[in-house]
């Protein structure tokens, strides 16, 4: 959908000043306080369905390094493809935020944690915990919406945007793999810099938007 002239410009966490249609401003407000309303046991349940999901995933592609997320503002939680990745041997990270993109860090049992500016556990890293992107074979990603194309909505920081803008025209990217509940799913106008989603998985499907096939998640 054409950006019009009449939709405001808002700065990013990187101080750019983008235009933000005010409709999907209202839809992230409403999907933000729909997923915190969830209770911890819905939300568990539902992080259990999808790493069930993405075992599934991460075999058929043959994935031996992933990144993912740690949770927050009611995020549908990544920490569980972690912890079965790592008991299967894989490498895994956790995003570090710079000021305007995010590097990633390895993580083990014994990598320590601290809090970052909004106060989520990030990896505290040292010379040999740098993973580059590239090196991912896939993304697990958090978001506040999608559409049935691929598309992202996001917390409005654009920090995903940023870091993936330059490696989709490489050879070999990660592929980019959306986590969320089956409500956030929504129609929402796109921008130029928004980056599309290789899959979305839910607690009730995967989606891979590339060919707009739906497959059932649960077993």
């Amino acid at each position: 959908m054409a950006i019009t002239t009449d939709q405001p410009e808002i700065p990013d966490a990187s101080g750019t000043m983008r235009r933000f249609d005010p409709l999907v401003q209202v839809s992230r407000k409403t999907l933000r306080s729909q997923r915190r309303g969830l209770s911890p046991a819905a939300q568990q349940q539902a992080a259990a369905l999808v790493a069930h999901a993405a075992g599934y995933l991460i075999a058929r592609l043959k994935v031996r390094t992933l990144g993912a997320y740690w949770p927050t503002d009611g995020e549908l939680s990544g920490l569980p493809i972690l912890q079965k990745a790592l008991v299967l041997g894989l490498t895994c990270t956790l995003p570090i935020i710079s000021e305007t993109s995010l590097t990633f860090s390895r993580i083990g049992p014994t990598t320590r944690f601290h809090p970052n500016r909004y106060k989520i556990p990030e990896p505290i890293r040292d010379a040999q915990s740098d993973v580059p992107l590239l090196q991912h074979d896939a993304l697990f990603m958090p978001l506040v919406g999608f559409n049935k194309s691929g598309a992202r909505l996001g917390m409005g920081g654009g920090y995903y945007d940023r870091t993936l803008a330059d490696c989709l025209t490489e050879p070999k990217r990660p592929i980019l793999i959306g986590l969320a509940h089956g409500f956030q799913q929504c129609s929402f106008s796109t921008n130029p810099w928004d980056i599309p989603l290789d899959y979305v998985l839910t607690p009730e499907e995967t989606f891979q938007t590339t060919t707009g096939k739906i497959t059932q998640s649960l077993p």
